[in-house]
């Protein structure tokens, strides 16, 4: 379509210098008021074109509205769009177009150029899904019209454009997901006594006792170990959530983001499905834990997964190092992470946790192949890697 009309632009132009050419010939060979009169209608063509530009500019309108400026990433609400001509003169060519890289229309009518006689109105109605969470522009984006002799064409900005406020969507998981057969969930292992051989030692860990120092092995290994202890056993399941943003460009850190929130919401969802209770940290201004004892408390932990504010700065390194210096995520039985880069300090911090009896399951989510982390699987830790354009349910 692109090309034909391009011919045509170009094919109107080449008719109006002909015409030009043809003035300036008439005037040089023939004069007169005829010839003259020729030239000066010749000339206010363009000058009348960009007024008319600018009349309609000045006069357009377009009506559009969502059924609700609070909707849910992937579920379509209603949409429509009016253009509609108050003025006594025509509308020869207006075309509009739509933000398309977070949103999609249903049904949109392609590349149309449209003609509004005075008094005559379009209306379209159809269906607008957001596909991020996020608060960005949806509908109609830019306005393109055009004179009566397709000359000029003028493209602007739509102003007061609809800006929606996505809330990310609930995945399906189903309660056979491998987060709730994860192993972690189903083995609970009592630790070997202190009356077991020296080899029953584990690596210190931040909040250890210092009483638990095997000194003989640690002076053997060069490095801090404890004993196992009858009766250490851990409890309870916590997820860690990153909320640093990785880019200032909203194509990058808007699907970056909306898959993470998924992933965190999948993962209380599946355990809120069973009635079982987890504890969420994550960095939101300030350092915040979060308790959900159910099903009953998931709308909570909904609105404030959804209600996340991502920020600049090294705050999941700094989260991490804290809980660990406080030897908080030592304590659980599962500890999921949920993160977009799997960092050295990730590969340490939770090699240690997975060492001292827990499990570790680490989301990770991004477009890279992550060949470098999924090989560093093991029994008690294990990667999963999720594309900003994949489904979570399919990989909980």
């Amino acid at each position: 379509m692109k090309q034909p009309r391009a011919r045509m632009k170009y094919l109107r132009l080449l008719i109006y210098f002909l015409l030009l050419a043809l003035a300036l010939t008439a005037i040089s060979f023939r004069g007169g008021v005829l010839s003259y009169g020729f030239l000066a209608a010749v000339l206010l063509v363009p000058v009348a074109s960009f007024l008319y530009l600018f009349m309609v500019y000045l006069r357009f309108r377009i009506y559009q509205e969502i059924g609700t400026r609070s909707v849910t990433a992937d579920q379509p609400v209603s949409y429509y769009f009016v253009l509609k001509n108050d003025d006594w003169f025509s509308f020869s060519s207006v075309r509009v177009s739509f933000y398309s890289n977070f949103s999609e229309i249903e049904k949109l009518p392609d590349d149309v150029e449209y003609e509004l006689l005075p008094g005559e109105e379009y209306r379209y109605e159809t269906r607008i899904k957001c596909r991020y969470r996020g608060e960005y522009e949806v509908g109609v984006r830019e306005v393109t019209v055009a004179d009566f002799f397709r000359l000029f064409r003028l493209r602007y900005r739509l102003p007061g454009a609809i800006k929606a406020i996505v809330l990310p969507k609930i995945p399906d998981v189903s309660a056979v997901s491998q987060l709730l057969s994860f192993s972690a969930l189903q083995i609970r292992e009592t630790e070997k006594g202190d009356t077991e051989p020296d080899s029953s030692v584990r690596d210190y860990v931040p909040g250890d006792s210092t009483k638990r120092i095997h000194w003989k092995a640690s002076a053997k290994e060069q490095k801090l170990r404890v004993r196992r202890t009858l009766g250490e056993e851990k409890t309870g399941a916590a997820i860690l959530f990153d909320t640093e943003r990785v880019s200032k460009d909203p194509e990058v850190y808007i699907p970056l983001e909306n898959k993470m929130l998924e992933t965190l919401i999948g993962a209380g969802y599946a355990f809120s499905t069973q009635d079982s209770a987890f504890h969420l940290y994550l960095y939101d201004r300030s350092l915040k834990e979060y308790h959900s004892s159910g099903m009953r408390d998931f709308e909570g932990f909904y609105g404030l997964s959804a209600a996340v504010a991502f920020q600049e700065g090294r705050l999941f390194d700094d989260t991490l190092d804290l809980l660990m210096e406080n030897g908080v995520l030592f304590s659980y039985r599962l500890l999921i992470l949920v993160i977009h880069k799997v960092t050295e300090r990730v590969l340490l911090y939770t090699e240690k946790i997975a060492e001292s009896g827990s499990y570790v399951l680490i989301y990770a989510v991004t477009d890279e192949s992550g060949e470098d982390f999924l090989k560093e699987s093991t029994e008690r830790r294990k990667f999963i890697r999720i594309g900003t354009e994949e489904e979570v349910s399919e990989k909980l």
